[in-house]
Formats: structure tokens, C-alpha cells, sequence
């Protein structure tokens, strides 16, 4: 109950700005029984109170794939259906960082 009132404050806050509020959590153990991830992410693998997810309007959960690659679900949004998983690859460059959505995760 502790962590609604929490939420229910900072919603109270984006309505009065009118701003979006990022919160950055991981998964929950549960999720890597075995070390590797099992089966689809949900809101039940976060970490923490499901208030959080409850509270969010969108959530996405992200896991590495390789080095350079990881995989994207599109777990909640109370605005759209949910989209279908999708591979993107974040690299370091000389001249920034590059971001880029692939097919198929190549």
C-alpha cells in the first residue's frame, strides 16, 4: 500500500504538468529459473509490487539477445494494443550512439 501512494502522487503530478514519468525496474529471478529467461516477460516478472505495474500505462521489457542486440516486448499499454516483440541494436560510435530496429534480429 505503501508504493500506491507513491504512484497514485506522481500520477497526480503528470496530470498537473503535464509531463511522462519514466521508472526503469527489471525482472524478477522467477523470470531466469534456470539462468535463462523462461517463455514471454509479463507484468508478473517485474520485480517489486504489482501496484507498479498496475499504476504504469505502458511497459516494455527488454532482454539481451548478444552484444550488440537485444529483444524487445511490448508488454502493457493502456492507450493501444500491445505490439509484437521486435529485435533492436544499440552501438557505440565514434561519433554517438546508433540505434536501429532489425528484422528477424539481423
Amino acid at each position: 500500500t505503501e508504493i500506491q501512494k507513491v504512484l497514485e502522487r506522481v500520477k497526480e503530478l503528470r496530470n498537473e504538468i503535464g509531463c511522462t514519468v519514466l521508472f526503469i525496474n527489471h525482472e524478477s529471478k522467477m523470470a531466469y529459473p534456470n539462468g535463462d529467461p523462461q517463455g514471454e516477460p509479463n507484468m508478473g516478472t517485474m520485480v517489486g509490487s504489482i501496484g507498479i505495474a498496475a499504476a504504469a500505462e505502458f511497459i516494455l521489457t527488454v532482454r539481451k539477445v548478444d552484444d550488440t542486440t537485444s529483444l524487445v516486448w511490448h508488454v502493457k499499454s493502456t492507450q493501444a494494443e500491445p505490439t509484437k516483440a521486435f529485435y533492436v541494436s544499440v552501438q557505440d560510435t565514434p561519433t554517438g550512439i546508433v540505434i536501429a530496429g532489425l528484422e528477424n534480429g539481423k
